[in-house]
């Protein structure tokens, strides 16, 4: 059976979740691809957009007329489930997966300082006293951030339309005070989560202006797609998690805008959606990826660095194809999931629903 047939709406729904997911999950691959370390400016292109792509499908998908008539209470309940509860848990999970190579590390430090700062990133998703732990699966930091995007965009969407303009500026003008001024980062990202909300706020809006309806040719969005790829390549450096926009922020709005509103164009006017199964499935658990992307990576570099350092070869190159053996163990990971909450429904917790 396909794993597409877990959608069980209307035809009409069916597709639109069907191109949605396959847009995220290019998404997801696209961030694997740039946590390999791969070709640099493939890297800094895939970092150019492709953290707010998430943020911009999420404000696409958002159902304003729903989450009026439950309140935001419910609206916020709803949310904490959907990516509080999964955050905590999979730090939890690579806390554990990733212990021995912990206790290596610091086996000549004080430990319990270096696993409480391990517990401090996982309680703020950020640097704890200057001290950067990657084992801890820094992916997740998305998550939290997106949760209280989530929470500033249900204010922000509920406001009349000159308030949401002006609030929008705000939260712009914030994230500039705090990137010029070098401000620390906050816990789970609140300066970054605003303009998570601001990228929310463009896909809303490209739903409900109907934009992707008034693009007729496919010429369009490949010229939106050149145009957007030079603006990141000429915009500098980007990473969200560390609060870099490049040279402006506008601009890393802008390209961001472009880039997204041409992919989900693609995606949306495809009448045949390539591995389909596959990029859908990595769209739908995309927490499970995001979760063990990290610690993937940190055991498949100490294998090969070991390997290379017995054989007097550099290994650099493996890096490419343990790409795509991630991507096949990520695969049968979230096989192995569906199995098991087909069985038990509380493990569908691990993702949040």
């Amino acid at each position: 059976m396909s794993l597409l047939q877990e959608k069980t709406n209307t035809n009409g729904i069916k597709q639109r979740e069907e191109w949605i997911d396959y847009l995220r999950g290019i998404g997801i691959v696209l961030m694997v691809a740039g946590h390999a370390l791969i070709w640099r400016p493939l890297t800094k292109w895939i970092f150019g957009f492709h953290v707010p792509l998430f943020f911009v499908l999420s404000g696409f998908l958002f159902n304003r007329q729903k989450w009026s008539e439950r309140g935001f209470g419910k609206f916020a309940a709803a949310r904490f489930r959907n990516y509080v509860i999964p955050y905590f848990l999979w730090c939890a999970i690579c806390f554990v997966i990733n212990f021995p190579i912990f206790y290596f590390n610091n086996r000549h430090s004080d430990m319990l300082l270096t696993a409480i700062k391990n517990l401090g990133w996982i309680a703020t998703s950020i640097r704890v006293d200057g001290v950067f732990l990657p084992q801890n699966c820094t992916a997740l930091w998305f998550l939290t951030c997106l949760f209280l995007s989530q929470l500033a965009f249900y204010l922000l969407v509920n406001c009349k339309p000159m308030w949401q303009c002006v609030l929008a500026v705000v939260f712009i003008a914030i994230n500039y005070v705090t990137y010029y001024f070098e401000a620390p980062l906050l816990p789970w990202h609140l300066d970054v989560a605003l303009i998570g909300s601001v990228f929310m706020l463009i896909g809303y809006y490209i739903k409900e202006k109907r934009l992707l309806d008034k693009i007729q040719t496919m010429r369009v969005p490949v010229l939106m797609i050149i145009a957007a790829s030079m603006i990141i390549m000429w915009n500098g450096n980007t990473d969200m998690y560390f609060r870099q926009y490049g040279k402006d922020l506008l601009i890393f709005i802008f390209q961001v805008a472009l880039m997204s509103c041409a992919l989900m164009w693609i995606c949306r006017s495809m009448h045949t959606l390539y591995l389909k199964d596959l990029f859908c499935t990595f769209g739908r658990y995309s927490i499970i990826v995001m979760g063990l992307n990290i610690t993937t990576n940190i055991y498949a570099r100490r294998v090969y660095n070991f390997v290379g350092r017995r054989i007097g070869v550099n290994l650099r190159w493996v890096e490419y194809p343990l790409l795509f053996i991630s991507l096949a163990f990520y695969f049968l990971v979230i096989l192995l999931y569906q199995k098991l909450a087909a069985k038990n429904k509380k493990f569908s917790i691990l993702t949040g629903r």
